[in-house]
């Protein structure tokens, strides 16, 4: 059974040794879209900034299937932007234990700081079914129809041709 999950994280810390003055912002991928932190903050220090994400989950047989989610640091000197590492975390984890908030510390991946870290606190605000008419179509990309390109044509009245005697 496929459902709609509303969420909110509450980014707290990036932890990260660089060597220049460099902001950052944390970008996730909510259903069809990126959502991202409203500013580029500066590393190693504390925030309360929120972002509200929605997924697709899965249930099957009591237990909802894994659904991995990613998080992706990415600096920014006000020129140019690079990912400088991302974070994987499950939802299914908090889902399965009726969790409706869950701290996590995460150690970033592909980030040049092997001791890089962020702090976060994961929100599960609300769970929807999909409604097999409704909200799966929305969700679901737009199938195309493919149309005869001739059938769409204005029809043609053949002409006769005369033959003078």
């Amino acid at each position: 059974m496929k459902q709609i999950l509303t969420y909110t994280i509450i980014f707290k810390r990036l932890q990260l040794t660089l060597n220049s003055d460099i902001a950052f912002n944390i970008e996730i991928k909510s259903l069809d879209k990126n959502v991202s932190l409203l500013n580029y903050m500066k590393i190693n220090h504390q925030y309360e900034q929120y972002m509200e994400v929605k997924c697709i989950v899965t249930k099957v047989n009591l237990k909802y299937e894994e659904k991995i989610r990613k998080l992706n640091v990415v600096l920014s000197d006000g020129k140019t932007k690079r990912i400088a590492g991302y974070a994987k975390f499950d939802m299914s984890v908090a889902l399965n234990l009726n969790m409706r908030q869950k701290e996590y510390s995460i150690n970033l991946i592909q980030c040049p700081d092997t001791k890089a870290f962020v702090e976060f606190t994961l929100l599960i605000n609300s769970l929807d079914f999909l409604q097999n008419n409704n909200d799966i179509d929305v969700l679901n990309p737009l199938l195309q129809k493919v149309y005869n390109l001739k059938s769409l044509e204005p029809k043609r009245k053949r002409r006769n041709k005369k033959t003078q005697a």
